[in-house]
């Protein structure tokens, strides 16, 4: 099983609550020793270029203003984006193929980038929790996705 680092871009940044619990959130996660993390924590988005900018903002109608970063191995990683997305909304920045995916779900909106000298062309997509859950996730059921749900956790905690 393969692993790595992804981008999840927030609408606006999270709230001190919000916060908290994703610290619940990883140490759960932890706790099942998937080698987990939110390695980067969360950090404003910094987005390079004007014509990016441009990009992100026609095709989802807002620039993010938080990104999170997160490790671990894959099929467990896909599974908690898929949570924190559906939780938190905004999208996964992600290099994917999507011509080669047969009738994808989902949002997916392809963001075109450059390197300083116009040489070099980067293609990213920004993809919505259903497109995680059709794609990366499509042969979970819904006892897996019970597991990583967020719902356990709650902003207005009941006495």
């Amino acid at each position: 099983m393969d692993g790595g680092i992804l981008s999840i871009w927030l609408k606006v940044c999270l709230s001190k609550k919000q916060k908290i619990i994703l610290k619940q959130y990883e140490s759960y996660l932890q706790s099942y020793k998937i080698g987990y993390s939110f390695l980067y924590g969360y950090r404003k988005l910094e987005i390079m270029s004007n014509d990016e900018r441009s990009q992100i903002e026609n095709a989802i109608g807002y620039i993010p203003k938080q990104e999170l970063a997160i490790s671990g191995l894959a099929d467990p990683m896909f599974r908690a984006i898929e949570a924190l997305l559906k939780y938190f909304g905004g999208y996964l920045a992600i290099g994917v193929d999507v011509s080669a995916i047969d009738k994808p779900k989902g949002e997916y909106y392809p963001i075109i980038t450059y390197d300083n000298y116009f040489r070099d062309k980067y293609v990213y997509h920004l993809v919505s929790w259903e497109f995680v859950a059709g794609y990366f996730n499509r042969d979970d059921d819904k006892g897996i996705r019970d597991v990583y749900s967020l719902d356990r956790f709650s902003l207005n905690p009941k006495s």
